[in-house]
């Protein structure tokens, strides 16, 4: 191409439409082999099948000879096959199957008519103008918009038009600049608003999402019912290890840790799959404008349900077998507190580490901030109001879920060190688990309630962590 060509007369859509048509009709004298003047089936169809390089089913080639033609048509004319290309620059197709019969075929330009012929001449300079390039360009883009006529047609279109487009292509020799600016008379399109739709906003986005969750929730039950039953086999395996095995007291804050720490353990695993199981489809709705707060808060709404529900079965099931002679009530809260700020790990660790790696992370996590440091054996050295314990009281769910649930024994049961009835280990456990638990000042809110208090900030500090690894990151993948 001649980019130093000397400019031309400025060409308009009239004279670009006009070199289409001429050119089609050039390949119409090609097509016409029998120069009948009309296209038959066959012809039409070896036409089709020598632009796409493809098989063209019978039904597509009667479909655009209908479209060509008109309905029942069995041959194309040469106008008709003209017209019927030459409309294909619109976003819909104009054919003869959506306008009556006579229509001739009319192009809007700046609120004029302009009829074209294939018989009328060129214009002078159309070898060497870029409204060549304009016609070619606009009929290759159209040649999609027929999909919205006819669907196994605009394959077979789409061929021709590409065929035709490179003939047309080939004759342009010399590109003349325009003075013209097009933008003026074409509408503008700001890209930061006219593409914009208006996003639902955060509550209407909650209710929404709220009634997905709620159905994936119930799609679940076959896998949460797995997790429901190895909650039911813990508890009864523990019940008969604190039982049987080791015939541990009621108020052995050993057996508490024990329960305490499976039920963390299992709860934040369970949590892993709330924001870690479908996060690319979270980043691709991210990117188109969903509300993250919304799509956070529905998750962890129907995932208390969760909470609530294994969290019974599992304090059940032990209280069953191993008979503690507390209220269950008092004896089920705590597990649910531990079992809220259990789930803020699961939360936590599924929005910032690889799904795959998260069971390892959280196992990791629980074993050492409540097998570790929330053992009542080592809490009697660590509690000394140094800076160890302030580590411990904000990490460890076990040092306040036993708490609790020793609180309550003790004050249900009773029980003394100077009770002849206990042994000589469970009086010297008795003083320990009473050194730690109920013979330090906690101030004026008690014992229990100190513990429900700080599991509940635990829980909330973990789940707004949560939220921040959600909101801020993989941004990358949000595309």
């Amino acid at each position: 191409v001649d980019l130093h060509a000397e400019p031309g007369r400025e060409m308009d859509h009239k004279d670009d439409y006009s070199i289409l048509a001429h050119k089609l009709a050039e390949e119409w004298e090609k097509i016409d082999e029998n120069k009948d003047g009309a296209l038959e089936a066959p012809e039409l169809y070896d036409l089709v099948t020598s632009c796409t390089q493809a098989t063209v089913n019978v039904e597509v080639i009667k479909d655009m000879m209908q479209r060509m033609a008109g309905e029942n048509a069995t041959e194309v004319s040469r106008k008709q096959f003209c017209d019927y290309l030459c409309n294909l620059h619109g976003d819909l197709a104009r054919d003869a199957m959506g306008f009556a019969e006579g229509h001739e075929l009319a192009v809007d330009n700046e609120k004029e008519t302009a009829v074209i012929n294939v018989d009328d001449p060129l214009p002078s300079n159309a070898s060497h103008h870029g409204g060549v390039a304009h016609a070619a360009g606009a009929v290759a883009h159209a040649a999609g918009g027929v999909v919205h006529a006819a669907g196994g047609v605009a394959h077979a279109a789409g061929g021709i038009m590409h065929h035709i487009e490179g003939g047309v292509a080939n004759r342009v020799r010399h590109i003349a600049p325009r003075k013209k600016d097009a933008s003026a008379h074409s509408p503008k399109l700001d890209p930061n608003t006219g593409l914009k739709r208006e996003v639902p906003h955060a509550f209407s986005q909650y209710n929404n999402l709220m009634l997905r969750a709620l159905v994936q929730w119930w799609r679940l039950n076959p896998q949460r019912g797995l997790f429901v039953g190895a909650l039911v086999l813990g508890a009864i395996v523990l019940a008969i290890l604190d039982s049987v095995v080791l015939d541990l007291p009621k108020w052995s804050c050993m057996a508490l840790l024990n329960l305490h720490t499976a039920l963390a353990l299992l709860m934040s695993i369970f949590c892993l799959q709330i924001f870690g199981a479908d996060q690319p489809v979270f980043w691709r709705e991210s990117a188109s404008g969903i509300s993250v707060p919304s799509y956070f808060l529905s998750r962890i709404t129907v995932n208390t349900l969760d909470l609530v529900v294994q969290t019974f079965a599992f304090t059940a099931v032990y209280f069953i077998c191993r008979q503690p002679k507390v209220p269950y009530w008092l004896f089920f809260l705590p597990f649910l507190f531990t079992a809220f700020a259990a789930s803020g790990w699961g939360f936590l660790v599924s929005t910032l580490v690889p799904p795959r790696h998260g069971p390892f992370v959280v196992s990791l996590i629980v074993f050492i901030i409540c097998g570790l440091l929330g053992n009542p054996s080592s809490l009697e050295d660590v509690l000394d109001g140094g800076f160890m314990e302030v580590v411990v009281s904000m990490l460890s769910m076990t040092r306040w879920g036993i708490q609790m649930n020793f609180d309550t024994a003790f004050e249900v049961l009773k029980p003394s060190p100077m009770d002849p009835g206990l042994t000589a280990k469970e009086q010297s456990l008795l003083m320990t688990n009473l050194s730690v638990f109920k013979l330090r000042e906690l101030g004026g809110a008690g014992y229990w309630w100190t513990g429900a208090i700080v599991l509940l900030l635990m829980g909330t500090v973990l789940r707004v962590g949560a939220f921040l690894g959600l909101r801020f990151m993989h941004r990358d993948k949000q595309v």
